[in-house]
């Protein structure tokens, strides 16, 4: 190992006989002396014949024990080195060389939607760790951590951690690290779940479906997937509703609103996303809902002027209603939401927001038209 400061130094074993090696090959096993490792390798040393044995033979794994708490387990760990005059071998423990659980549906976390994970360290009973959680699945999770915890090695289970992520109540796990990686100033850990709450896994859910930056495919809905995501009644927490502040977004916006139509067989054949804009969309305060970072919704405010009618004047006559201020009017048109997060709270975190609109705006006359069966919840 390099000797810089950002290298990953060797720790020499200042743990004497509480601190040892199991190295099991063919049928046999030997307990042996570590003398130093770190996270990535370990250099143990055997008796003088066990010694010839090891190496006349694959090794099916090592583990390493500080007393009787397990701190390490490789499966078919790579030899780095061999010292035969001191009967000593360095084993690797990096990731190439663990047994990794699969990482299905695990999500990135934005910076400000990262956690920590912080516990009592198993080696000194009197100091806490603590790290920073970037991604994470309903398996498992990766941490982020300075080289000051490289004495921390895959196979080793950490008991009774708190694990706080935002939203999230603080909440106590247990877990494996499974693999850990060198990443310059900083040590990634992968680790597994090996117990953790019912509820957490429900709150657990939401997040990673909120943080995920994947859109669903335009031509096809899971219903599996569907019915699930409308299981999660209550996303307040996770919702953003904001006016639309670039072409892009607006272009967003028209895609969601082809989406949204389609599914419920409101558009025409020929028609495509382009063809969802309209001359109202020029004068209209334009609103989209995010779910952690996926757009789910969206809703316009179009203002009427003495130059530029409301869409519903296209049905009805103005004339024909009552108490109605046509120097202080505006509807509210072109609600739609993702197909995916129908029945969540969506509908209403946006129709607060259009509220507070009017209200900005003193209009005295708000106009929403809809069917019968969708106006109680208009309403």
């Amino acid at each position: 190992m390099q000797n810089d400061k950002r290298a990953l130094r060797r720790i020499d074993n200042k743990f004497g006989t509480e601190l040892y090696a199991i190295v099991e090959f063919g049928s046999e096993e030997l307990k042996a002396i570590v003398v130093n490792y770190n996270s990535l390798s370990a250099l143990i040393e055997f008796e003088a014949s066990d010694f010839e044995r090891v190496t006349n033979h694959k090794v099916n794994s090592l583990q390493l024990f500080y007393g009787s708490l397990k701190t390490g387990s490789i499966l078919n760990p790579k030899i780095i080195r061999i010292l035969p005059e001191l009967h000593q071998i360095i084993f690797n423990l990096a990731t190439e060389s663990v047994h990794q659980v699969p990482r299905e549906n695990r999500v990135d976390l934005t910076f400000d939607m990262q956690g920590i994970v912080t516990g009592t360290d198993p080696f000194t009973i009197d100091q806490a760790l603590t790290f920073r959680l970037y991604n994470i699945s309903k398996n498992g999770f990766a941490l982020l951590s300075s080289k000051s915890n490289r004495h921390l090695t895959a196979g080793l289970r950490l008991e009774n951690f708190k694990i706080l992520l935002p939203n999230i109540k603080p909440t106590e796990v247990t877990f494996l690290i499974t693999n850990i990686i060198d990443a310059g100033p900083n040590l990634k850990i992968g680790c597994r779940f090996e117990k953790v709450s019912p509820a957490f896994l429900t709150e657990l859910n939401k997040l990673i479906f909120t943080s995920s930056k994947i859109l669903f495919p335009e031509d096809s809905i899971d219903d599996s997937l569907k019915q699930q995501i409308k299981s999660i009644k209550n996303f307040s927490t996770k919702i953003r509703v904001r006016r639309v502040t670039s072409e892009e977004e607006y272009e967003e916006v028209l895609k969601l609103r082809y989406k949204s139509y389609r599914e419920a067989k409101k558009i025409k054949m020929h028609e495509t996303w382009k063809d969802m804009q309209d001359e109202y969309d020029k004068h209209s305060v334009i609103y989209v809902a995010y779910i952690g970072r996926i757009i789910a919704g969206t809703i316009r405010l179009v203002v009427r002027t003495p130059d530029a009618k409301l869409p519903f004047e296209n049905q009805i006559n103005l004339s024909e209603v009552k108490r109605f201020n046509q120097n202080s009017a505006a509807e509210v048109t072109r609600f739609a939401i993702d197909p995916h997060f129908q029945g969540t709270d969506l509908f209403y975190a946006m129709f607060r927001k259009i509220i507070f609109e009017i209200a900005a705006k003193g209009i005295e006359s708000p106009v929403c038209l809809a069917t019968k069966k969708l106006s109680k919840y208009y309403k």
